[in-house]
């Protein structure tokens, strides 16, 4: 993978992403060191990849050629941004951005297996992120708005404890 060409997104959108999927043959335990390096990375310097790595996690026991391929347009997204960094200062962002912001967002009904919603959560200090969450819900929300309800609930949590250190 060094010699690969960058890639522009952390995902190519083919992967399946059904638990009842069956993979191939292909070397599990590969997959499954690459996925913990990946998911170590993500949670201390690479947010935008929580997503994918999580959809990609579901499969660590059965992945298949489709996984594979997500798993290595993964690695060339990742090629094409290790040059980038963050910048936590004042006048590094635009003078009307606020000091501390968040965002959270649930997709309800995500996963048709077992009806939980997929949640994510960024906070921002200035333009950059310290704080960031890619998980599934660990109840079953009986709408939209409730999962939304209760995913704001945990976020206004971790805020809090943001905002009070």
């Amino acid at each position: 993978m060094e010699n690969c060409k960058a890639g522009k997104t952390t995902c190519n959108g083919n992967f399946i992403n059904e638990i009842n999927f069956k993979g191939g043959t292909q070397d599990i335990t590969q997959f499954q060191q690459a996925i913990g390096s990946l998911n170590y990375i993500a949670q201390h310097t690479w947010p935008d990849i929580m997503f994918t790595l999580g959809e990609l996690s579901h499969f660590c026991t059965q992945p298949g050629s489709v996984h594979w391929t997500s798993l290595k347009h993964l690695l060339r997204y990742l090629k094409g941004t290790c040059r980038l960094n963050l910048e936590y200062s004042e006048s590094a962002s635009n003078s009307s951005t606020q000091f501390l912001a968040g965002w959270a967002k649930a997709d309800y009904l995500n996963n048709k297996e077992d009806r939980k919603s997929i949640l994510g959560h960024v906070v921002l200090v200035y333009t950059n992120p310290i704080s960031w969450i890619s998980k599934n819900q660990s109840e079953v929300a009986q709408s939209t708005t409730a999962a939304e309800f209760i995913f704001l609930n945990i976020c206004a949590k971790q805020r809090r404890g943001i905002i009070c250190t």
